[in-house]
């Protein structure tokens, strides 16, 4: 995770949410942007194999999700084709109703992970930016992980090189 977020938790109590109690209170967004990725995401997965939800600020009221990077973590029975699957059809028909013009990028392969993004375009009384919402899919010993970022696609704030950072330090260890 990066130092960031730690910093964040440290002053803020509010970005790491792993309990099942904490994890309730994220499920949906609440205001600007939180509710549209918390709704894309929901369509494509089920939030009972959400095991983590953590970012640089705060979800919902409490944070400002147009400047930061959230990531919700999966541990799924889904296959990556399915992930892929749910992601292209589920995930990709709710941003349309937000965006009609909502797109599926090419799925890549990058580094160990698979990843499936959608981006589409979200405006709102003075401002806007085209979200973007990256699958990355890893199978390992039969189940399958899936990161999902959340952020701004213009990278102004540094958002790729905090996935990225996330993505590098990332450890698969299933008990």
């Amino acid at each position: 995770m990066p130092i960031e977020w730690i910093a964040w938790y440290e002053k803020f109590h509010n970005n790491l949410h792993v309990s099942e109690k904490e994890l309730e209170s994220v499920e949906v967004g609440a205001g600007e942007w939180d509710t549209e990725y918390a709704k894309v995401v929901k369509s494509a997965l089920r939030f009972q194999d959400c095991i983590a939800h953590v970012g640089g600020e705060g979800w919902g009221k409490d944070g400002s999700p147009f400047a930061d990077v959230q990531l919700r973590a999966y541990l799924t029975p889904l296959s990556e084709e399915q992930v892929y699957q749910a992601a292209s059809a589920q995930g990709l028909g709710t941003a349309q109703r937000i965006d009609p013009h909502a797109f599926l990028l090419p799925t890549v392969k990058d580094g160990p992970w698979q990843r499936t993004t959608i981006k589409y375009e979200l405006f709102y009384y003075d401002y806007g930016g085209t979200a973007r919402v990256d699958f990355y899919t890893r199978t390992d010993q039969g189940l399958t992980f899936v990161l999902v970022f959340m952020y701004c696609d213009v990278d102004r704030f540094g958002a790729a090189e905090e996935v990225k950072s996330v993505l590098r330090s990332f450890r698969f260890a299933v008990p």
